[in-house]
């Protein structure tokens, strides 16, 4: 895909989303075998910056990525996004999501930030069965080329820099969250830090059972 229609995609696609589960075990087939196999899984919190990381690998590597909620999302809503932008992506539960990638059994995980982005509870239970990768530095340019050279995506750090200059006129970003008080020694690995200038996307619609909805995944948060 070119370098100016992946930028366009990302900066106007929306994730359709179902809320059916029903059978959604079943949907996993048409990832699985030698043709269609899942080589990554990019594990993205819905925040513009990583989302759209996340899209541009989609669209630069065929490959999907699941979404988790940013903090201020509510409710918490999950959804897997496959490879093409024309297939729905789909909603999933938290307690489902490690029986889901289990069974989507991609070759490595890719997580976008670190415990501020995506906390470790969000994370598949694989012990030890497929790598997972924390992609965890504050600078977002700096993750996109160690993502290039880690994919071997040539055109992924110009293209994300492009998208960032856009997403910086449309959007802006959040004040950094002062500093808490410190939690007492116990809660420390349970506290997390709201991620620094990052702006949150949109909640991610609900929709009707059996009805198709509209996500939209980068917008100013309120």
């Amino acid at each position: 895909m070119k370098s100016w229609m992946k930028v366009a995609a990302v900066l106007t696609c929306g994730l359709t989303a179902v809320s059916a589960m029903a059978g959604f075990w079943d949907w996993t087939r048409p990832f699985q075998g030698p043709e269609r196999r899942v080589s990554t899984l990019v594990i993205t919190a819905n925040y513009k910056r990583p989302l759209a990381l996340a899209q541009l690998i989609r669209a630069e590597n065929r490959q999907p990525y699941l979404l988790v909620p940013a903090q201020q999302d509510e409710p918490k809503n999950f959804f897997f996004c496959p490879v093409s932008e024309k297939v729905p992506a789909m909603k999933l539960q938290e307690a489902d999501i490690t029986r889901f990638v289990r069974l989507l059994n991609p070759e490595k995980i890719i997580v976008l930030g670190d415990e501020r982005y995506v906390p470790a509870r969000y994370l598949p239970a694989l012990e030890g069965r497929i790598p997972i990768v924390r992609i965890d530095c504050d600078d977002w340019n700096k993750n996109a080329a160690t993502l290039g050279g880690m994919l071997n995506l040539t055109h992924l750090e110009g293209d994300f820099a492009t998208i960032t200059k856009e997403l910086d006129h449309l959007y802006k970003p959040l004040p950094t969250p002062e500093k808490t008080a410190e939690a007492p020694a116990e809660d420390k690995n349970n506290s997390a830090a709201a991620p620094k200038q990052e702006t949150p996307a949109a909640a991610p619609a609900v929709p009707d059972a059996g009805v198709t909805g509209e996500v939209t995944p980068v917008a100013e948060g309120k």
